[in-house]
Parts: structure tokens; C-alpha cells; sequence
């Protein structure tokens, strides 16, 4: 399912592209797709943020592993491991699909054949709902199920066959918006409000202790060698803002995304764009916080 369903959203996008060209009259879908490609840069971000942040914590996590007198797999811990990154991207690729297949099912300009086409892939957001039932989205100390996501995602995708006779975007979107919002609040709630929950207080606590590792060191080493130590001390004081500002981000990110569904649900037209660039901006802002922090570290060592 996992490699089934990237190849059946590019064989809709490129259909759906070709079907918004081919139609003169004013258009049901913008808003439909748009939403879509807001999802993709908000799978980006995602990406972007996990990615980063295990690469920060990869150099910290080595050196307090030499340190130990023994090793094991506990020792290097991801923020978000594997499944649960897979999770989320196919999380998000469900909801993607959903507008991709909701501009299809309400273009003017599309063929009953297309819509056919779209009622086959709905089947597949469906199915991508039902398969997460048992995978996890956070990480080994945060052990949260995928389980609300799964069932939001598969009544949007039973929605969506049922609603193959629907021509309204707006009416369409109205409908599906409050799966959206749980979908969306159960991804938000992973990360945490703060640094004292989810995966956001995850990353701090462990920065934390590793600042008390260094204050202890720091405390019992003579005056003259003390600088490399405040030097390490204010490298991992950087990395824990990092890793919270970038949840932070992605957080903002996730609840622009709801607000924006919502908007457009209510007819919004000029939410559309607006939600692409807030989230593109985000996105902007993680990667160039990752290259600065890389370069601050870079020449501290």
C-alpha cells in the first residue's frame, strides 16, 4: 500500500492537470487543489523537520555513547524513528490525495471516465486509513496510535465514494472538514502544545539532561579547563532551541492547514494562496535555521 498509493497520486495529478486545462468555464476545483499541493509542502516540512533533527541529535547521540561502558540500542534513540516517520508521510499523503480526488470529482471540465478514476484512488485513501489502524506516530517514550488518524482518513475516503455525484467544492469540503480537523489535531497533538509535552518536551528533556551532564563535569574541572566545557554547554543549549522551535513550526504548520480547510470550506477564495504561502514560509524558515545552526556549530568545533 505504502509504494501503491505515491504512484497512483501522480497518475491523478497529471490527469487532473490535463482536465483543468481542457475546461473554459470558472472553476469548482481551485480551491480543492490547492489544499492538495498545501498538504504536499506540509509532507515537505515534515521531512524537512525530522530529518533535521535527528541529524543534530546523530553527533551528540555518538559522543554520549563513547562515553558509556556498554552499548545498546537505547543509546541512539531517533525523535521520531522510521514506522512512525512513515506514518505520518502517509498520513498526510491520504489527505493530499483527498483534494487531489475532491478537484476531480467537482471539476466542470473532467469526463465521467476521470471521476471513475477518482472514485477507484478514493478507494485507496480509504484503504490507506484502514492499514494504519496499528501504526504508531510518536516515538518509543511517546507511544501514540495512529488509531484516530485511521478512522478520520477512512471516513474521508468512504466519503468520497459516496459523494461521486457531488459538483460542489465548497459543499464537498464542508462535509468532509470535521474528519480533516481530527486528522489534523490527532498529528498537532503529537507534537505537543509545549516543550513539556509530546514530542516537543521528548526533545527538550533530552537536551536537558545532557546540559546536567556538562554542569556536572563543568562543576568538578579546575578553572583552566573549563572553557571547552561551556563551549559544549552553549552548543547543546542551541540544539534544544532548534529542535523546539522547529516543532514549533511544524505545529504552526499543521494548524494552518485546518484553518485553511476550513476557510475554504466557508467559500474563502483568497485562503487558498494564503495557506501555500504560510506554509512555504515554514518551510523556508526550517531550512534556513537547520544551515545556520550547522554553520554556528560547524565553527565552534
Amino acid at each position: 500500500m505504502a509504494s501503491t498509493l505515491p504512484r497512483l497520486l501522480i497518475a491523478a495529478s497529471a490527469s487532473l492537470l490535463l482536465a483543468c486545462a481542457t475546461t473554459s468555464a470558472k472553476s469548482t476545483h481551485v480551491d480543492a487543489t490547492a489544499f492538495s499541493l498545501s498538504v504536499a509542502k506540509a509532507r515537505e516540512h515534515v521531512t524537512v523537520v525530522f530529518e533535521g533533527l535527528n541529524e543534530l541529535a546523530r553527533e551528540d547521540l555518538l559522543d554520549h555513547a563513547a562515553a558509556q561502558p556498554t552499548l545498546n540500542d537505547n543509546l541512539f534513540l531517533q525523535l521520531l524513528d522510521t514506522e512512525s516517520r512513515t506514518t505520518w508521510d502517509r498520513s498526510l499523503l491520504g489527505l493530499e490525495t483527498y483534494g487531489l480526488h475532491l478537484a476531480a470529482l467537482t471539476s466542470q471540465g473532467a469526463s465521467e471516465a476521470f471521476r471513475a478514476e477518482a472514485i477507484a484512488l478514493a478507494e485507496q485513501v480509504k484503504k490507506t486509513g484502514e492499514s494504519l489502524q496499528e501504526a504508531k506516530l510518536g516515538s518509543t517514550e511517546i507511544p501514540s496510535s495512529a488509531a484516530g488518524i485511521a478512522t478520520a482518513l477512512t471516513k474521508i475516503g468512504e466519503w468520497l465514494i459516496a459523494a461521486r455525484a457531488q459538483r460542489s467544492a465548497e459543499s464537498a469540503m464542508q462535509a468532509a472538514d470535521p474528519n480533516v480537523a481530527v486528522l489534523i489535531a490527532q498529528l498537532e497533538g503529537v507534537i505537543g502544545t509545549s516543550n513539556n509535552d509530546g514530542l516537543r518536551g521528548t526533545a527538550w528533556s533530552h537536551w536537558k539532561q545532557r546540559k546536567a551532564e556538562v554542569i556536572a563535569e563543568f562543576v568538578a574541572a579546575p578553572a583552566s579547563e573549563r572553557r571547552p566545557l561551556v563551549v559544549r554547554y552553549a552548543n547543546l543549549m542551541s540544539k534544544q532551541q532548534a529542535h523546539d522551535a522547529d516543532l514549533a513550526g511544524l505545529s504552526r504548520s499543521l494548524r494552518a492547514l485546518a484553518a485553511g480547510h476550513h476557510a475554504m470550506a466557508e467559500g474563502r477564495e483568497a485562503s487558498a494562496s494564503a495557506l501555500a504561502q504560510a506554509i512555504a514560509a515554514e518551510v523556508a524558515s526550517a531550512k534556513k535555521l537547520h544551515a545556520v545552526l550547522e554553520n554556528a556549530l560547524g565553527s565552534n568545533n
